[in-house]
């Protein structure tokens, strides 16, 4: 073997050497993304005032929690499910309120872009001891890096006792501002009978990247309203608000719970 057979080899070698090291690093420096089954595991309380339409305006307090798990790993498309539950006070009896189903996140909707898609189930045991459902679509699509705006639905399944879960659709906006303070605010219309526009409102802010405070409400054009304050301890640590609408989100972000029907929202109707 001559010289310059001895250098390209040595050149060759050097370059498999270099090159296995720079994959080495970048390896150690990007670990693959892993969501962990209590990333999204949101403890709630919180109390408020409601009147819904047919009904005399009461105090509240409640308590419960919003779980959501991973069936996939962030590294394209983020597909959950998740359930939340809670135990709500009422002058009357106490209400148990139950929210699942499964979302989506990741998807792309426009270039640079990012969407979220959630199909969710709410149930009510009302403190009239009646027994309502109803199902809650959930669309959006970031418009900036820090603006989203969607869409979401509730369609009552049942009535039972005189009461029923309102039919409704809300369109809704989010914003990120600094120091992790995120507000969201909607515009809507009830129909089953109550026949109303919908006013909603909702801020949040990260108190630590595990605790959250939040406070909203609904209102209607006909004076029924149901606002509140709540406080959240969020267990993975990343600093998301699980009282509002998230589109975004990345790594263990990506699978945040969608809001609940824990916190105050005016969906119920008697007659």
């Amino acid at each position: 073997m001559n010289s310059r057979q001895n250098v390209l080899l040595a050149i060759c070698a050097t370059t498999v050497f270099v090159t296995g090291i720079v994959k080495a690093d970048q390896l150690a420096a990007e670990p693959p993304a892993h969501v962990h089954i209590l990333d999204n595991l949101y403890l709630n309380a919180g109390t408020g005032w409601e009147k819904p339409s047919g009904e005399d305006s009461t105090p509240f307090g409640q308590f419960g929690a919003n779980w959501a798990l991973p069936l996939t790993q962030p590294d394209t498309l983020a597909i959950g499910v998740q359930l939340g539950s809670n135990l709500k006070f009422r002058e009357d009896d106490p209400e148990w309120n139950t929210t699942f189903g499964a979302f989506g996140r990741n998807i792309q909707t426009f270039p640079d872009r990012q969407g979220a898609v959630a199909l969710l189930f709410d149930y009510r045991h009302t403190a009239f001891h009646n027994d309502l459902w109803a199902i809650r679509p959930i669309i959006g699509t970031t418009v900036s890096d820090q603006d989203a705006l969607g869409i979401e639905g509730v369609a009552g399944l049942n009535n039972e006792g005189g009461e029923k879960i309102t039919d409704q659709f809300t369109t809704f906006w989010t914003r990120d501002w600094q120091n992790n303070f995120t507000t969201e605010f909607g515009i809507g219309y009830q129909f089953s009978h109550v026949d109303e526009t919908l006013f909603r409102g909702r801020c949040a802010v990260s108190l630590s990247e595990y605790i959250a405070l939040a406070f909203g409400g609904d209102i209607n054009t006909a004076g029924n309203y149901a606002i509140g304050i709540g406080v959240s301890y969020h267990f993975g640590g990343t600093g998301r608000h699980a009282f509002l609408h998230n589109i975004s989100g990345t790594g263990a972000a990506a699978y945040t719970p969608f809001a609940d029907s824990g916190f105050p929202e005016l969906v119920q109707r008697s007659r």
